[in-house]
């Protein structure tokens, strides 16, 4: 609803806040990709891997974002939500971003190789490197769709619930 009180979503829940955090993914993206350069990083991608890596990443926040609505939704107030948001940085650490896979322990690079962050990040790679993307694209696809749509639909359960009593 808008300050006036007229609905101007006709879905349950809006995507509102989840579809702002694309526009701020976007410009700490830029900030990223500027001072990777500015430190000089050179990727022979050309446009469209460039493309596709942006997208990617994008993606993947607005994934993570979905993730948040349904924390967001299920705290009973600003400091619990504050505090179990928290939860979304973990799969950072537990994904091959800051670690070369092949450092860990098997039974953790299992864990860490077959997650839907990895996947995107080995994908993101092999776009701005020129390298193979092997299956990493399908599977992430397929894997952060899977989590939108699974915390979408949690999100209209909880949001309907909370607003019902």
């Amino acid at each position: 609803r808008d300050v006036t009180g007229v609905q101007t979503c006709a879905l349950p829940i809006c995507p509102g806040q989840v579809g702002d955090d694309v526009p701020r993914a976007l410009i700490g993206l830029a900030a990223t990709i500027g001072f990777g350069l500015l430190i000089g990083f050179r990727s022979p991608a050309g446009a469209g891997a460039w493309a596709a890596a942006i997208g990617l990443t994008l993606f993947t926040t607005f994934a993570l974002s979905w993730i948040a609505a349904v924390i967001g939704l299920l705290g009973k107030s600003v400091e619990v939500v504050q505090q179990v948001a928290a939860v979304i940085i973990i799969p950072v650490f537990l994904s091959n971003a800051l670690v070369p896979t092949d450092t860990m322990p098997a039974w953790l690079r299992v864990v860490v190789e077959n997650q839907p962050l990895s996947q995107a990040i080995d994908c993101i790679r092999a776009l701005l490197t020129g390298t193979p993307l092997g299956d990493h694209l399908g599977l992430a696809l397929v894997e952060l769709a899977g989590i939108i749509m699974i915390a979408f639909v949690l999100a209209i359960v909880l949001f309907k619930r909370k607003t019902s009593q």
